[in-house]
Order: C-alpha cells, then sequence, then structure tokens
C-alpha cells in the first residue's frame, strides 16, 4: 500500500469524502479488501489487529463511485472498517448533504462516542471543490 497518505496501521484512521473524493482512498480500501480475503504475497506489509478505518461519504446518487466495493468491505469486515455513507436528501437543500465543519466535528464526536473514547490517528477530507 501506498505511503503517501501516512496511513497508521496500528490506529483508527478516519475518512470523509463526497463525490470523486472518494477515489484517492480505493489504494487504501483495496488493501483492506486483500488482507480481509486472505490474499497473500500482494502487500509487503500485514494488517495490525488494531488498525480501524471508518469511511464516511456524502453520496448525491445510487451511481456513487466505490459504493459497492465499500457496502461489501464493510459487511465483510465488520472489526476494521465501517462505512458511513449519506445520501443526498432531494427535499433538502444542497448544502444538508455536504460535509461541513460542523458536520464533521459532530460526526467525530460521534465516532469518538462510538469507539469507547479512540483518538483518531489519522483524519483525511476528500471531495468536491464546494468542500473547500
Amino acid at each position: 500500500m501506498g505511503r503517501s497518505l501516512g496511513v497508521d496501521l496500528n490506529g483508527l484512521n478516519v475518512v470523509f469524502a463526497a463525490g470523486t473524493g472518494v477515489l484517492p482512498f480505493m489504494d487504501m480500501i483495496g488493501y483492506l479488501a486483500r488482507q480481509t480475503l486472505g490474499i497473500e504475497n500482494v502487500d509487503s506489509e500485514q494488517l495490525n489487529p488494531n488498525f480501524f478505518l471508518w469511511f464516511n461519504v456524502r453520496l448525491n446518487s445510487d451511481e456513487a463511485l466505490g459504493d459497492e466495493l465499500l457496502s461489501a468491505l464493510a459487511q465483510a469486515n465488520t472489526t476494521q472498517f465501517k462505512y458511513d455513507a449519506v445520501r443526498k436528501n432531494t427535499e433538502n437543500p444542497p448544502s444538508s448533504s455536504r460535509w461541513t465543519e460542523k458536520s464533521i466535528t459532530d460526526k467525530l464526536a460521534e465516532i469518538e462516542q462510538e469507539t469507547g473514547g479512540k483518538t483518531p490517528i489519522n483524519i483525511w477530507v476528500c471531495g468536491t471543490p464546494s468542500m473547500n
């Protein structure tokens, strides 16, 4: 797995993505999928049992990038991966389905509560230009 994201294989890593912002993380998802399936001799490092990736995404359609793969991985590896997808509500304004500073802060508080107080080692945010 590439080291450009500075992934720590020993702790909680959190992703907030939207739209094509999912794509930079697909290498990490592929790595986790290979480890989950027990495919050997592909990755130089083995996954530490303490690794956990919480993948939060905002989706604008049912044809979102990677949605099926992420959902399947979340079902196959519940001890190291959680996929939390929020689908756009067409009845609300577009801003209701975007990651904002407040929605990210609120979600981090929820994650800390659900993980028994664990603090993320890495937090990545990637998405459309409106997230800047």
